[in-house]
């Protein structure tokens, strides 16, 4: 062997050591870079940086549709005409109209727990970033009742099953009973693990405009509101599924229309788009991918 030809595989040898060792440096900064990048959502038009088998979802809702489909590109978590759809897994659907989304939930007190939700179909890598922009018309009922918006995590939908990662933030007035808290869904109907992180108080309000963003990357599961860190937990029970959102609702001083989302983008590559302060414009064109 020549000497050319040694010095030509050593160097091959190191290049490969550098670049695993970078790959692991890199997920290790996730958080951090998540934390420190403000920017706008990414454009998924612009097909920059991201790999062809990874997935970019972001909607304003401009369809009118109950339940939501948006061409095939949504599951919902109740029931309808339609089992692939709605295959039942004893929640409630989700509605679009007027460049926002709503649930469809009935409002009664739990148990059953039958929020609406809809996670978006096909495949996705199991590191997931999601946001939201919350809408509420401000509706004084809403403080009185137990209105929530949700993001949904790893999420799987099926007949009696609901396995997601769920993060729900009350919307309303800021007070002493606001919050935001993490929990799981284990997939049989009214099969919960009670939170594993939450925070209480005016701080954890979800008001209209604001901006709420999770990510789940191995284990570590967080939220944000207006790209403020509130809380953070740890579970490793879920290991895969698509992104969601969801409501809840419960008493009959509001109603679902008086409350929802007017913007949603997900995507498993990072660092697509960074957590997002809340904007005065929030209602830009959607894409989807």
């Amino acid at each position: 062997m020549t000497g050319y030809r040694k010095v030509a595989i050593i160097t091959a040898m190191l290049a490969l050591v550098i670049t695993a060792g970078a790959t692991v440096w890199w997920r290790r900064r996730h958080h951090a870079r998540l934390e420190t990048c403000l920017a706008i959502f990414f454009p998924p038009s612009a097909g920059v940086g991201i790999p062809p088998l990874h997935r970019v979802y972001t909607t304003n809702f401009e369809s009118t549709e109950n339940p939501i489909s948006e061409g095939g590109n949504w599951i919902n978590g109740g029931s309808c005409g339609d089992f692939t759809l709605c295959p039942g897994a004893k929640g409630s659907n989700v509605t679009s109209a007027g460049s926002r989304a709503s649930g469809t939930q009935p409002g009664t007190i739990p148990p059953p727990y039958t929020d609406s939700a809809a996670l978006v179909t096909g495949n996705w890598g199991s590191d997931q970033f999601v946001q939201i922009v919350v809408w509420w018309d401000g509706a004084a009922g809403t403080n009185s009742d137990y209105d929530e918006v949700e993001i949904r995590l790893r999420g799987t939908f099926a007949q009696n099953v609901s396995k997601t990662y769920n993060i729900n933030c009350r919307v309303g007035t800021p007070s002493a009973d606001s919050y935001i808290q993490m929990g799981r869904s284990n997939g049989p109907p009214d099969d919960f693990t009670p939170p594993f992180a939450e925070l209480k108080g005016p701080s954890a309000a979800c008001q209209n405009g604001d901006v709420v963003t999770g990510t789940i990357v191995g284990n570590v599961i967080t939220a944000y509101i207006n790209g403020k860190r509130v809380i953070q937990g740890i579970d490793s029970a879920i290991t895969s599924g698509a992104p969601g959102f969801g409501f809840f609702h419960q008493g009959t001083s509001a109603q679902n229309s008086d409350f929802g989302i007017s913007k949603f983008s997900a995507t498993d590559v990072f660092p697509a788009f960074g957590v997002q302060e809340r904007k005065g414009e929030r209602n830009s064109a959607s894409g989807k991918d």
